[in-house]
């Protein structure tokens, strides 16, 4: 269940859970952006913007029905959070089983 946090209570790999726009209906950052404290919260700053909502956890942002972007954003962070590079069709094939164990999938096939 998402939930409201304040700007200064936002913390590095929070996952976005509404994509934010300006007000000219541009978007900032898009929903399910693992959050970066530098870059992202100088936009939200920037913008006006106070509070945001984000996931509690991994398996409340799977249950929203991330979009495939935005399980690659999720990749991403693993991937960073592993500092592992896949080499081959065997690497690939277990990283994708952590992006959906991280996201809360139990069902591999």
């Amino acid at each position: 269940m998402p939930r409201k946090v304040k700007l200064d209570d936002i913390e590095e790999g929070q996952i976005l859970a509404e994509t934010l726009s300006n007000k000219y209906d541009q978007v900032l950052i898009k929903k399910g952006t693992s959050l970066n404290l530098d870059s992202h919260i100088r936009v939200l700053k920037m913008w006006g913007i106070n509070e945001i909502s984000i996931y509690d956890d991994l398996v409340d942002a799977s249950n929203s029905s991330l979009n495939n972007e935005e399980i690659a954003n999720i990749g991403a962070l693993l991937l960073s959070e592993l500092e592992w590079n896949i080499k081959n069709e065997n690497d690939k094939f277990l990283f994708d089983i952590a992006v959906l164990s991280r996201i809360g999938k139990t069902n591999y096939e």
